[in-house]
C-alpha cells in the first residue's frame, strides 16, 4: 500500500502541477483533502510505547523551558530510539522515513541547492522520481519554508523524514568524496 503526499503549490516552487500527489512506496495512501490536524509526536511516541511515560512528562517539561524540539530532548536524553523518532515522525507527517546515509542522496541535486542551504535547514533534496524530487528533511515542521527557497525546476516535491545527523553525514560524505571539495593534502 502506498501514501499518498500532496504536492506543493506550484506557484510557490516555480513547479509544473502534476496529475495527482507523489506516492512514496511503504507510506499509506490519503485522499486529497482538507489537512487534518496532526496528532502530537509525544502521543505518537507513547502510542508506540517508544517511551516511558516519565520520561515524556520530563521531555515535556524541558520543553516549556527550552526553545528545543521534543524529539531532541527525548534523543538527548537517550529516552527514544531514533528508529522510534524517525517512525513517529513519519507517522505524524503521512510520509516515510528513508536512510540517507545508506542510500545516499543524488549529489547533482544537493548541489544545485547548495550543501549550506540543506545543513542550515537539516534538509536535502535525495532523489529524482520521474519528474518529482523527493526531499528528505529532519525538521518537517520547517519544511514548507524549505520548498519555498528551492530553485526552479525541482518539479512536484515530496517530503520525507531522515535524522539531523543523517543529513550532516551524508552531505560530509558528498563533500568527502568530491575531488574539488574534499580534504586538502
Amino acid at each position: 500500500m502506498t501514501k499518498a503526499i500532496a504536492l506543493p503549490d506550484p506557484r510557490l516552487t516555480g513547479a509544473v502541477p502534476a496529475a495527482g500527489p507523489v506516492a512514496l512506496p511503504g507510506s499509506r495512501a490519503r485522499a486529497a483533502q482538507a489537512p487534518r490536524p496532526r496528532r502530537p509526536l509525544g502521543q505518537i511516541l507513547l502510542d508506540m510505547k517508544s517511551v516511558d511515560p516519565s520520561h515524556m512528562a520530563r521531555a515535556i517539561a524541558l520543553r516549556e523551558h527550552q526553545d528545543v524540539r521534543l524529539g531532541d530532548i527525548l534523543l538527548a536524553h537517550g529516552w527514544v530510539a531514533e528508529a522510534d523518532l524517525m517512525a513517529a515522525l513519519s507517522h505524524q507527517f503521512g510520509t516515510r522515513s528513508v536512510d540517507v546515509e545508506a542510500e545516499p542522496p543524488d549529489a547533482r541535486l544537493v548541489d544545485l541547492v547548495g550543501a549550506d542551504l540543506c545543513l542550515s535547514h537539516a534538509t536535502l533534496p535525495w532523489r529524482r522520481i520521474g519528474s518529482a524530487t523527493i526531499v528528505a528533511t529532519a525538521r518537517p515542521d520547517a519544511f514548507e519554508g524549505f520548498r519555498a527557497r528551492l530553485p526552479p525546476g525541482f518539479g512536484p516535491v515530496a517530503m520525507a523524514i531522515t535524522s539531523d545527523h543523517a543529513v550532516h553525514a551524508a552531505i560530509l560524505a558528498l563533500r568527502s568524496a568530491s575531488p574539488t571539495c574534499g580534504p586538502s593534502r
